[in-house]
C-alpha cells in the first residue's frame, strides 16, 4: 500500500469505517449488524439512519492522503 493510500485508510478508520463498511452497518437500536442497503433493522425494526456521511468521509480521506507529511530526516 502506498503512503497516500495508507493515510486515506487511516483517516477512514478514524471515522469509524471498517473493511465491511460498504456491505454492512450496525443498528443503533440493538447493535445487530445489518445490510448496508437496509432501511430498517431486521432484528428490532429500528429505522436505520441515512448514510449521509459517506461523501464527507471520502472527501476527508482524499484530503488526508494528499497532505504532505513533514520529513522526519
Amino acid at each position: 500500500m502506498t503512503e497516500r493510500a495508507q493515510r486515506a485508510a487511516d483517516e477512514l478508520r478514524g471515522r469509524g469505517w471498517g473493511l465491511n463498511a460498504w456491505t454492512s452497518r450496525e443498528c443503533p437500536g440493538c447493535g445487530t449488524e445489518t445490510d448496508a442497503a437496509a432501511r430498517y433493522c431486521s432484528a428490532c425494526g429500528h429505522k436505520l439512519p441515512a448514510d449521509d456521511g459517506t461523501l464527507v468521509d471520502l472527501e476527508a480521506a482524499i484530503v488526508a492522503a494528499l497532505q504532505e507529511r513533514p520529513s522526519t530526516g
